[in-house]
């Protein structure tokens, strides 16, 4: 559970498992977490002997592993509320998660979708940065980063800094692709009309939260569906 979490906050992000960088990695992590938890557990001192730290050591790796699935779990009713479209709800539950696991991505990420269907878009917006700081090369946070600016009319920044950039890490993903597109056309369309280019694209339905219809669906929105940046939930 301790490498499942591990690959789960990115760390192991673009190393191949069991490679010697890999372990290198791992390693590392286990060195850190023992290191941290002896430096909490050292004042308990007192003639315990190294038996005794070992099995503080343990049950601190056993409350570290509760907590992370608590977050999970709370993780996972937050998608169930996002899918069906109790997006108040959604977000709380992914705040509760974050409170608990402040070091996840994909957190961050899927409180930004909750928080661009409530139309709080510099609060998605502030999400998908806080995301990408965690994960540079969390391609659905780029995405999702530019559904939030498409979404309140920003599309240049849509452009530059959400589905560019998102595509760029998934050369080969048509929804990044298409929501490039539209947002290339929604520019140009205001800069011939001189003003904001009304209406929003794909009114969809919002698939299921597994993969959220890859993006075939976060409607509602009035046209968050097909925006490339809302699909899969983590």
């Amino acid at each position: 559970r301790f490498i499942e979490t591990l690959k789960q906050r990115g760390f192991f992000a673009g190393v191949a498992e069991g490679s010697p960088e890999w372990d290198q990695r791992l390693a590392k992590a286990q060195a850190k977490f023992r290191e941290r938890n002896a430096a909490a557990a050292a004042p308990a001192g007192g003639g315990g002997g190294g038996v005794s730290e070992e099995a503080r050591l343990r049950e601190r790796l056993a409350q570290e592993t509760k907590r992370m699935e608590d977050a999970e779990a709370l993780k996972t009713k937050g998608n169930e509320a996002l899918t069906a479209k109790r997006f108040d709800e959604a977000a709380r539950l992914y705040s509760q998660a974050i409170d608990m696991c402040p070091g996840n991505a994909v957190y961050f990420s899927n409180r930004a979708a909750a928080y661009t269907h409530l139309q709080r878009y510099d609060d998605a917006i502030r999400d998908c940065h806080h995301a990408i700081k965690l994960k540079p090369d969390f391609s659905k946070a780029f995405s999702r980063l530019g559904t939030a600016h498409f979404q309140a009319g920003r599309y240049r920044q849509a452009i530059d800094e959400g589905y560019r950039r998102a595509l760029e890490l998934e050369p080969a993903n048509a929804q990044y692709k298409q929501a490039l597109d539209m947002a290339e056309a929604k520019l140009s369309e205001e800069a011939s009309f001189g003003g904001a280019a009304g209406g929003m694209p794909f009114a969809g339905g919002m698939g299921g939260m597994g993969g959220m219809g890859g993006m075939g669906g976060m409607g509602g929105m009035g046209g968050m569906g097909g925006m490339g940046g809302m699909g899969g939930m983590g």
